[in-house]
């Protein structure tokens, strides 16, 4: 079991967060969101909560998002630096971009200033990672099975440099003493 962060503005994409939640649940992973009470801030606790998990999963719609104005010097929306922090923290991330605008009121496209932080985000993303296009439910879905599914193969494969129980092993391989 994977716990797996799930990223994306609220409003414009909430049958695809569902869906998604929904998936991870049912192939036994446990969904980890920040939209919670808690005594953190929504910066603070979405960042640390990043830090805690296995894989990340953006859903990228056409909306920017909140942007906090503590401790956010650049003015990114919460979306945007949480896909940074996964990265940072070395977090795998699978991207989700829809290509289809459903309901324009529920996006950013009026905005020309929100239209470009859109835009940007979604090159940062396109440079960063291979993401999976969806212009419906079964292809969001596709895209999240086979992102995961990849990543978790991977996770498997690579043994973490900074994982203490790495460094046990090896050491404790490096110890015994050679056979001829």
């Amino acid at each position: 079991m994977a716990k797996v962060y799930v990223s994306s503005t609220i409003a414009d994409l909430s049958a695809e967060r569902e869906a998604v939640m929904k998936w991870l649940i049912s192939a036994g992973h446990q969904p980890v969101h920040s939209y919670r009470p808690d005594s953190d801030t929504v910066r603070e606790s979405c960042l640390e909560d990043i830090d805690a998990c296995d894989l990340y999963v953006l859903i990228l719609g056409h909306r920017y998002g909140f942007q906090p104005d503590q401790d956010n010097p650049n003015y990114l929306s919460i979306t945007h630096l949480e896909f940074r922090r996964a990265k940072q923290s070395k977090v795998p991330r699978i991207a989700l971009l829809r290509t289809i605008v459903p309901d324009i009121t529920l996006s950013d496209w009026r905005d020309p200033h929100k239209t470009q932080l859109v835009q940007a985000f979604e090159e940062e993303v396109r440079r960063e990672v291979r993401p999976a296009e969806f212009n419906e439910l079964g292809g969001l879905i596709q895209g999240l099975s086979t992102g995961v599914q990849h990543e978790l193969a991977n996770l498997r494969l690579v043994v973490r440099q900074d994982d203490p129980r790495t460094l046990q092993i090896v050491a404790t391989l490096t110890d015994e003493p050679r056979q001829s």
